[in-house]
């Protein structure tokens, strides 16, 4: 590719080093200047906002950062370096206040015309520029970057700044419509966890309202847990499993599970790690065992409408089980919990344990120093305001209406990331030509 060549970042950048502080130096929003730190670079590259701190201590003009300004972590703390020598654009912040760099951040200072800023900045988050910066690391703890090599680092670019500013456009285009879905992915979120509050303790009337409170107050009770619809019967998990001749055990001992006992192509075994915090469960990765393993432990077959909840770390984690996991095992680090469908849903029940109301109860009872965990006496005192299955249904209704939007969104999400994964390797390569979009 005679309009392609390799360049080194020194040929046309210099790097400056932030600014050395102490805790003291630290200020707040209304005093002092926004404090770019190693926390504001995501894994890979890229801003993260909630990094930002403020900076009160003394400033040279050297230190201070405009929009649009190129940086790179010096230091890493996560385990993979996936953060250390990636790349950052300066964002629009707030143009009332300064900006400064921490001493943990670098910027390249352009000095050459011949590399535009955009174009270096997808550069960075490539692949073989990530290798470098980590392989041009030290440290056990805590990662540095050793920046006296970065300026040696070969970046392939096109000679013409037009092609790299053309190039770098494209994959702002791609990268904006990616932040405009994740700004909808929250806010469609937002509107999911404000939603489920009113549904899990207002609920939905046989004429498809929201009852009201206010409103209404005689068709209300109160409880501990706050109001609820008199025609809510307040009860628990325990006496709901009694009653419908239900069931709740743990899954199997670690002991009776092998490694050789797990294949490639076998019957699937829930474990909490590939669930999700809506109670999705990613089939792909499951490990799977033998036919001959999962009819020993037929007694952890799993059945439609059954609930599964992580025993320890992330108490939250459950999910209610669907015709597709029907015969699936459950897994040692999970608890299970059978009632009649004609009862209760297990898909209601899973919301009802996830959402606040269920939370409140199981952080307050869980146990160990270490990491809490829950346990059979924990779930069976579980507090159920448990509206008819009816009425379960129509709730179930509106919040598979709402998930159903937030699901669509991040599989848009999801094929924007490709997309740009794809456009990086084709045009930041040179296999794609761009001239033709120029009109050349």
């Amino acid at each position: 590719m005679e309009n392609w060549h390799w360049r080194e970042v020194g040929d046309f950048a210099k790097l400056t080093k932030g600014i050395s502080y102490k805790s003291e130096d630290y200020g707040d929003e209304q005093n002092g200047a926004v404090f770019i730190t190693l926390k504001c670079f995501s894994k890979g590259g890229g801003f993260n906002e909630s990094g930002i701190k403020y900076y009160k201590g003394i400033m040279s003009p050297e230190f201070l950062l405009r929009e649009d300004d190129l940086l790179i972590a010096n230091t890493d703390l996560t385990r993979d370096g996936d953060v250390v020598g990636s790349p950052l654009l300066v964002p629009n912040i707030d143009n009332r206040k300064d900006i400064v760099m921490s001493m943990d951040i670098s910027r390249l200072d352009f000095f050459a015309g011949d590399a535009d800023k955009n174009y270096i900045y997808y550069v960075l988050s490539l692949p073989y520029a990530r290798k470098f910066m980590q392989e041009n690391s030290s440290g056990s703890t805590v990662l540095h970057l050793k920046t006296k090599n970065v300026p040696k680092l070969k970046v392939w670019l096109p000679k013409s700044k037009d092609v790299q500013l053309t190039i770098a456009n494209i994959l702002i285009t791609i990268d904006r419509a990616i932040a405009q879905t994740e700004a909808l992915i929250a806010k469609h979120q937002r509107i999911k966890t404000g939603l489920m509050q009113d549904l899990l303790t207002r609920g939905i009337d046989e004429y498809g309202e929201l009852r009201n409170s206010i409103a209404h107050p005689d068709q209300f009770i109160k409880s501990d847990f706050g109001l609820f619809p008199k025609a809510w019967e307040i009860t628990t998990l325990g006496k709901i499993i009694t009653d419908t001749k239900g069931l709740i055990q743990t899954g199997p001992f670690g002991t009776q599970v092998h490694a050789y006992d797990y294949v490639e192509e076998g019957i699937p075994t829930m474990m909490p790690q590939y669930v999700d915090e809506t109670g999705w469960i990613e089939l792909e990765d499951l490990p799977r065992l033998t036919p001959a393993k999962a009819l020993e432990l037929r007694r952890h077959a799993l059945k439609e409408n059954d609930v599964i909840f992580a025993r320890r770390g992330e108490l939250s984690k459950c999910s209610a089980i669907s015709k597709r996991e029907e015969g699936w095992i459950c897994g040692s680090d999970f608890m299970l919990v059978r009632v009649s469908s004609s009862i209760m849903s297990g898909e209601w029940f899973a919301h009802y344990y996830r959402d606040d109301i269920g939370q409140r109860q199981v952080m307050a009872q869980a146990v160990g120093s270490i990491m809490k965990g829950i346990n059979t006496q924990l779930m069976m005192s579980l507090v159920v305001a448990l509206p008819s299955i009816e009425e379960q249904t129509r709730i179930l209704a509106i919040i598979d209406s709402q998930e159903k939007i937030i699901k669509e969104t991040i599989d848009q999400h999801k094929k924007l990331l490709k997309i740009k994964h794809g456009l990086m390797q084709d045009l930041l390569s040179g296999e794609v030509s761009v001239t033709p979009l120029m009109g050349k």
